[in-house]
């Protein structure tokens, strides 16, 4: 049995070093997302905001080239039993944060390709509360990483995984009414990048509550509460 990604950290220092980084790297994520869903069809601010956001996004993946470097030029230098299955782990966590800083990125584009079309209202009425919603998510996530908390890991799984289906939900409504159809693919567009940036939070939260074999299962088997079937 694996121990979990946090348990195999504590006490290791060669470790504190990628945490930290790790965390930067969302917590970039974390604020071109809030510039991205609250500005996302300000028109005025639309593209004041692309310096900004394309800036950390560079920044997201420079941490990951980083990270992945540390990893393995430790692993390489001094395997363990241990250790080498576990820091697989993490580069595929450090895999998830980039992708959020993708999704991120996505949300902006479709303002670009679909501001002609778009305008607040429906995106408001589908997504205002899901927007607030993921952006307490992330500072949850990040909170429950750093700190090995379970509990609040926990309780972070299962409001995200409500907050996918919020929006799928909203994405089978949009689809079932009556809206032009670049209006509909934009927005649809906009649920997708939302339920995937969710996914990948409720995925680094499982790092904290599960064994490190399992990190990942969770995001591929859909709905199933955390710790089941360990």
């Amino acid at each position: 049995m694996f121990k979990s990604l946090l348990s195999f950290m504590t006490g290791h220092d060669w470790t504190k070093e990628i945490v930290e980084s790790f965390d930067e790297m969302v917590g970039l994520a974390e604020k071109n997302f809030g510039l991205c869903a609250d500005h996302l069809l300000t028109p005025e601010n639309a593209e004041a905001i692309r310096d900004e956001l394309y800036a950390r996004d560079r920044e997201i993946n420079e941490h990951e080239r980083t990270i992945r470097r540390r990893v393995i030029t430790h692993i390489a230098a001094r395997p363990s039993e241990h250790e080498i299955p576990t820091a697989i782990v993490l580069t595929s966590l450090v895999k998830d944060a980039e992708r959020i800083g993708d999704y991120v990125k996505n949300l902006y584009e479709v303002h670009r390709i679909h501001d002609d079309v778009l305008t607040r209202e429906p995106y408001d009425r589908h997504f205002d509360g899901i927007r607030t919603t993921v952006k307490k998510l992330f500072a949850d996530v990040r909170k429950s990483f750093r700190d090995g908390d379970a509990d609040a890991a926990r309780d972070a799984i299962t409001r995200g995984r409500e907050t996918m289906r919020r929006c799928e939900a909203e994405i089978r409504e949009i689809a079932a009414t009556e809206k032009s159809v670049p209006v509909a693919v934009a927005l649809v567009l906009i649920g997708r990048h939302l339920k995937r940036i969710v996914a990948h939070l409720v995925n680094i939260a499982t790092a904290v509550v599960v064994p490190a074999d399992r990190i990942d299962y969770y995001d591929e088997r859909g709905l199933e509460d955390p710790g089941e079937g360990r």
